[in-house]
């Protein structure tokens, strides 16, 4: 775990006098030697160019991981955010769960698309994020937002000059996505799930669950979501053949929650499941 000073005072300090801190840190805890693109000379220093990495856009096994990972996919989930918008007026929200974030790379991702439409409209709703995991110390750095260039490496530089600074030695994922998305600490094969939700992205985990245990992760995914809502799975994942879902592009792993699917079972040791999850506000 990364230990930050308590006191944006303490940070700004310790930016100065050792602007390379944090990035050591993050490189330490995940095995990643510092790209050469992450040394700065002095405080106030620009920020480096990035050096183009092997895990710009894709994560092959093993490797950190990255914004916007698999391209493709993310590009077809882009053109379904409007969708996730339509209906819904100023004093309605977005709500969205990342289950399984990881250290939040993923969720910060998906946060870009939904600000950046949000931005087009005249009277946008809000839009909520909760990203979740089962790894308190994941949940963390994503919640800490800091990351090395090398993991920045497939963001485009209009995204990353919008929705990043360059602070303590790496990007930092810039104040109003911060604001509007929360980490928290979930098991989604045992706690309760959260409800009312427009779009579910798990990407990676359900094609590395055992067949039951991945049946009820889909059964809980179509129980979060509204009626039309987007399931953003990994590419080649399915969200299985109970009824509960229909393709919207599923070669990249999306889908569309049905009206009617399978019920949600009890929780492990006999508690009935509800629809409101710790995350359901908004």
């Amino acid at each position: 775990m990364i230990h930050l000073p308590k006191t944006a005072a303490i940070r700004r300090k310790a930016r100065v006098q050792h602007p390379q801190t944090d990035a050591q840190a993050i490189a330490a805890s995940i095995g990643e030697p510092l790209p050469r693109s992450v040394p700065i000379p002095g405080p106030d220093a620009g920020a480096p160019v990035r050096i183009a990495t092997p895990y710009a856009g894709v994560t092959p096994r093993g490797a950190p991981s990255g914004f916007f990972r698999d391209p493709q996919a993310f590009r077809a989930l882009a053109g379904l955010v409007p969708s996730l918008f339509q209906g819904k007026g100023p004093d309605e929200a977005v709500r969205v769960w990342v289950a399984g974030c990881a250290t939040g790379e993923e969720a910060w991702s998906i946060a870009i698309l939904l600000a950046e439409h949000a931005a087009t409209l005249p009277h946008p709703p809000a839009w909520r994020l909760f990203a979740t995991d089962t790894d308190a110390a994941g949940c963390a750095r994503g919640r800490n937002a800091l990351y090395l260039a090398s993991t920045v490496a497939g963001v485009p530089t209009e995204r990353l000059r919008r929705f990043f600074s360059w602070e303590g030695g790496g990007y930092r994922v810039a104040r109003p996505l911060r604001e509007a998305v929360l980490f928290a600490v979930h098991d989604v094969l045992r706690d309760q799930p959260f409800d009312g939700l427009d779009l579910v992205a798990c990407r990676g985990l359900p094609g590395r669950l055992p067949d039951q245990a991945r049946a009820r992760v889909m059964e809980t995914f179509h129980a979060s979501l509204r009626p039309g809502g987007v399931l953003f799975l990994g590419t080649g994942e399915s969200a299985g053949d109970g009824g509960g879902f229909a393709p919207a592009t599923a070669a990249d792993g999306i889908h569309r929650r049905a009206a009617v699917g399978p019920p949600l079972p009890p929780l492990p040791g006999g508690e009935t499941a509800t629809h409101a999850g710790p995350g359901s506000r908004t």
